[in-house]
């Protein structure tokens, strides 16, 4: 299986914002986290990653947006609604 996997993806004016998971546990292949991602359009490095694992279950995310301030993801979390407001530095 796949550690990281990323499906999501959203643009602002200088940066891709890429959403996706991340196998949180390697023995438990149904632990799995939240991760985002930025990264410059011009290329170069990744910005920053955040993973998030609220709970030991399945937690995916299945959208990503951005406006001039913040990033918005929505998913679920062992098979509850979760949303998630955080700023462009990737802090909530």
């Amino acid at each position: 299986y796949a550690k990281a996997f990323g499906y999501l993806v959203a643009l602002d004016s200088a940066s891709l914002y890429v959403g996706g998971g991340v196998r949180a546990n390697s023995s438990d292949p149904q632990d799995v986290s939240w991760r985002i991602e930025r990264w410059s359009k011009a290329g170069g490095p990744m910005d920053w990653g955040k993973n998030v694992n609220p709970t030991t279950g399945e937690d995916w995310i299945r959208g990503l947006a951005v406006d001039g301030k913040s990033i918005f993801a929505v998913g679920s979390a062992n098979r509850k609604w979760r949303v998630e407001k955080r700023n462009k530095n990737g802090t909530i």
